[in-house]
């Protein structure tokens, strides 16, 4: 039928209007993908620098560019990241969260904030990089259940759980007596699975416990940020009550199970092996005795 553009030539009509900065904000520089205002004296500006950038005399003259938002809305876009490797289109209303969630997006160190680490790399380069550069503060299990020893006059740390098949990033923090925890896969395979914590004494492990239970999320926009409050996918536990648990350098036991629902500790201490205390796999041999 004349007059309809074809997909590829929709695709490439799409790429050259990205590529010559069409839908750009004019402060940002950045796409605009949702409310774009008509500015006087700077032209097209997203609803976020509108908000907070623009004074009261620019906003009581700007007019809401509906013409475009109607344009951008029909567009599958590609990916900023599109030059680093990534191939994916979405379409404008889910833009910034693909953005925000690329795996070819360049992210800073998770520990920047708490070892000033300099280091920025994708997301397949970000495991590799902390099991490399953080020795330290990698914890590691043979049997996916994770000790990991919280102080409580600490305001913010981060660790590494790392398994044969999988690392996740642990990240804890203090606000307003309230202990929070996020923990994130470093790769797929585990995204959005359930994982328990047992939260007990250092000194007296068997005695009083507390559990919580949390989802392990992708990281997205939280590779950089401190603010655990903020963090809608963190797990929120009450300083006090885990005041009670922790010894005299105020210091608890924290237990995490990121094994799949239905196996627990009693599960896996039958099978434990009696001499290496690890984990048991094929083959195993019963053995009557040994020196």
């Amino acid at each position: 039928m004349q007059g309809v553009l074809s997909n590829e030539t929709m695709k490439q009509f799409t790429d050259d209007l990205v590529r010559e900065k069409t839908f750009n904000c004019q402060i940002c520089d950045e796409l605009c993908t949702s409310d774009i205002f008509l500015v006087k004296g700077k032209g097209n500006v997203c609803g976020k620098c509108f908000e907070e950038k623009c004074g009261e005399e620019m906003k009581s003259t700007a007019e809401l560019n509906t013409a475009l938002i109607l344009i951008i809305a029909r567009l599958i876009l590609p990916c900023k990241f599109k030059s680093k490797g990534c191939h994916k289109r979405v379409a404008s209303k889910s833009y910034t969260k693909h953005i925000g969630g690329c795996d070819f997006r360049t992210k800073s160190c998770p520990m920047k904030g708490l070892k000033g680490c300099e280091w920025s790399g994708s997301s397949f380069e970000v495991s590799r990089h902390l099991l490399k550069a953080h020795e330290e503060q990698v914890i590691k299990s043979e049997n996916n259940i994770f000790k990991v020893e919280t102080s409580l006059s600490k305001l913010f740390n981060v660790k590494i759980l790392s398994h044969d098949y999988q690392n996740c990033l642990l990240k804890t923090a203090i606000v307003d007596n309230k202990l929070y925890y996020a923990l994130n896969p470093l790769e797929k395979n585990e995204e959005n699975t359930e994982y328990s914590v047992t939260h007990k004494s250092v000194e007296t492990p068997n005695h009083s416990v507390i559990k919580t239970v949390g989802i392990l999320t992708k990281l997205n926009g939280f590779y950089d940020e401190e603010n655990l409050e903020k963090n809608p996918n963190a797990t929120v536990v009450d300083i006090y009550s885990l005041k009670d648990l922790a010894d005299k350098d105020n210091i608890i036991l924290n237990e995490f199970n990121l094994n799949p629902k239905g196996i627990d500790e009693n599960m896996l201490k039958l099978l434990e092996c009696p001499i290496c205390m690890s984990t048991m796999r094929p083959p195993n041999i019963s053995v009557q005795s040994w020196t």
